[in-house]
């Protein structure tokens, strides 16, 4: 990798961290402003302070390290200065206290909600196809090897009718056999296709390197603020979903730690702008939900 491609893909992990966590300060900030709770700090980044100014009783501050930052409210925690005064966070009503913490995870949505709204309105967002339609083909793909084509629509697997992609992708995925048998709809006429998976490493499966159909769809803004407001109630309910499964042991927990999910944001950096947004909103709303958890 040259240096520009390193700096391309550093700039693209900071904004990433920078703008889910930024949000996330700034809905406590908001709320605690709003309540009557003094903020002691509102620090865009950690370490050692870079530049800033005091208004009020607030430091606003840009730090070194510029990771995310942080908000700190007089008084949130017991012993550490706490001393009872009415501008503390502790010293407030318990209502009061669930709306602070509340309003950073609202944030959290409310920046996809944002992201899904532009992407929509200038770039167009993508609509996958739910049907088990062929879109496209991954790198020696055995599907398109063995003679299936973009347009084709897949009907069964093995004996078993296939409902949806979800649906299809489920059956592939649970395959322990050499070789599936494929029932294909290709202009109106019933085709059978064998073909034998293979080992994705990306993927840690074994695939038969197929991918879905999917459109570019724009819209107005304001049907893209209300399309955008459903996509990050889809958006959650997978999320919530996948945590459901992993936790009834139905599929295999994959959530990445901190430099797994660098290197994903790495990656989305590297396959455009979109990719990267799409991403940032996706870890946006999983940071919501996860501080939405008891």
């Amino acid at each position: 990798m040259n240096i520009y491609g390193f700096l391309i893909k550093a700039a693209g992990v900071v904004i990433t961290f920078g703008a889910i966590i930024f949000f996330h300060e700034l809905g406590h900030f908001l709320a605690a402003k709003r309540i009557g709770v003094r903020v002691e700090t509102f620090s865009l980044g950690f370490g050692p302070e870079w530049f800033g100014f005091t208004k009020g009783n607030t430091r606003y501050r840009v730090s070194l390290f510029p990771l995310g930052g942080y908000c700190k409210m007089a008084g949130e925690n017991v012993g550490n200065g706490t001393k009872g005064k009415s501008d503390e966070f502790l010293s407030q009503k318990w209502w009061k206290r669930i709306f602070i913490v509340f309003a950073g995870p609202f944030m959290n949505f409310i920046l996809a909600w944002l992201i899904f709204t532009l992407m929509m309105s200038f770039a167009g967002v993508v609509i996958v196809n739910k049907d088990a339609v062929i879109g496209g083909f991954l790198e020696d793909s055995p599907a398109g090897s063995a003679g299936i084509m973009v347009g084709d629509k897949v009907v069964g697997i093995n004996d078993e009718s296939v409902k949806n992609w979800e649906h299809m992708a489920g059956i592939i995925h649970s395959y322990d056999k050499e070789v599936l048998k494929l029932k294909i709809l290709r202009e109106g006429e019933e085709i059978i296709k064998k073909i034998y998976p293979v080992y994705y490493e990306e993927e840690n499966k074994k695939l038969i390197g197929i991918t879905p159909e999917i459109t570019i769809e724009k819209k107005g803004i304001f049907a893209s603020m209300w399309g955008s407001a459903g996509m990050v109630l889809e958006y959650s309910a997978a999320i919530l979903k996948s945590v459901w499964m992993m936790i009834a042991g139905k599929i295999k927990p994959e959530l990445a730690g901190p430099i797994g999910i660098v290197g994903i944001i790495a990656k989305a950096t590297g396959s455009g702008l979109s990719s990267l947004l799409i991403l940032i909103a996706s870890i946006s709303i999983m940071l919501g939900l996860v501080n939405l958890f008891p």
